[in-house]
């Protein structure tokens, strides 16, 4: 039932009014349900949001989950994205997909027993085969407790065919099997972890990703491949090793990876292991084909560059190099302040 704040009170103040004065038998939930169907454009948040179906993003249609945003899943549901998902974070005000039984995120809701487990939901299928599109972009996020094994998404994530993507800043944990399932698609992996998954972390079919500044540690399996195409991994710390000699193979010492908290300790060997990310050395206008940046490192022609301000994120294709610049094929349509968190990043 919707709840309505009297005047000069807010829904909080009422809810304490009312379990301390009525003594109410069970806690009020304050969250948004969203029930199965077939959506276009919608946003997500802030807040707690419940999926108690399977959900549809229709191709040509866009979801975007807003910061400070916790989605909670059902048992047995998926969201699935024949357009595009915009999951687009911060490092204050994160997005986290999980298990409706997940208590440790966001509000509590009907039905949680407070026992996540991995498997609890099916996962986020990003489908851009045929004539759809399937992307997703994913920053400063946190998924977990999904890949059940009895859908077609086996993973917390599967990029299929999907146009384009990235998951970036985020985590992929407690994943019933793969964290992540890159099939016949190219997202961009950068700045993120992958643990505690019950057997892949990453599984690529046909995948040409590049897997920069990662570290994955603590799952069954690291990176598996198939196809005739493989990912390029590089400056990323992968339990069992990878191929490259920026790769590292050490226990990046985490506060604690059972608990979920993926910091590091001061004596990390993974602290300054990564690759620079590039940044603005000035301000970039809308339009305009060259980028003036702080440093340029293993950037050749025909790269693919990527730009975020924590809320949009553009890519566009590298034409020439300088020593402090780039430029662009067609320019991006948003303009960029010389600024920490307009991060650059090269695939």
């Amino acid at each position: 039932m919707p709840i309505k704040a009297n005047a000069g009170k807010t829904i909080k103040t009422i809810l304490f009014e009312s379990c301390l004065f009525i003594f109410l038998p069970a806690a009020a939930f304050c969250y948004t349900e969203i029930p199965a169907g077939t959506i276009c454009t919608s946003s997500w948040g802030p807040g707690t949001v419940l999926v108690t179906g399977n959900v549809t993003v229709s191709d040509s249609c866009q979801l975007t989950i807003l910061p400070k945003t916790i989605v909670k899943f059902a048992p047995l549901t998926q969201l699935t994205v024949y357009g595009t998902l915009m999951a687009v974070g911060s490092a204050v005000d994160d997005i986290v997909f999980t298990s409706r039984n997940d208590n440790a995120f966001g509000e509590t809701v009907d039905g949680s027993d407070g026992m996540p487990s991995p498997g609890d939901w099916q996962g986020i299928f990003l489908s851009g085969n045929s004539a759809d599109h399937g992307i997703g972009y994913f920053d400063y996020c946190r998924v977990r407790y999904g890949g059940d094994t009895a859908g077609i998404v086996d993973a917390n994530i599967r990029f299929y065919y999907s146009d384009s993507g990235a998951f970036t800043n985020s985590i992929s944990e407690f994943s019933e099997f793969r964290g992540l399932w890159i099939d016949s698609a190219s997202p961009l992996i950068s700045n993120a972890t992958i643990s505690n998954n019950s057997q892949f972390a990453i599984y690529c079919n046909q995948s040409a990703s590049r897997i920069i500044n990662t570290i994955i540690w603590g799952n069954t399996d690291s990176i598996f491949t198939a196809g005739s195409v493989s990912p390029v991994v590089q400056y990323s710390n992968i339990q069992g090793g990878y191929p490259g000699d920026t790769n590292i193979d050490l226990d990046p010492l985490f506060i604690d990876i059972n608990g979920g908290d993926f910091h590091l300790f001061h004596c990390s060997p993974a602290v300054d292991a990564g690759d620079p990310v590039e940044r603005l050395r000035s301000g970039y206008t809308s339009g305009e084909r060259t980028l003036a940046l702080e440093a340029v490192t293993n950037v050749v022609t025909d790269d693919i560059v990527w730009i975020t301000d924590g809320t949009t994120l553009e890519s566009d294709t590298v034409t020439d190099v300088t020593p402090g610049s780039i430029s662009i094929s067609n320019g991006f349509s948003n303009s960029y302040p010389a600024a920490d968190n307009h991060r650059m990043e090269f695939l």
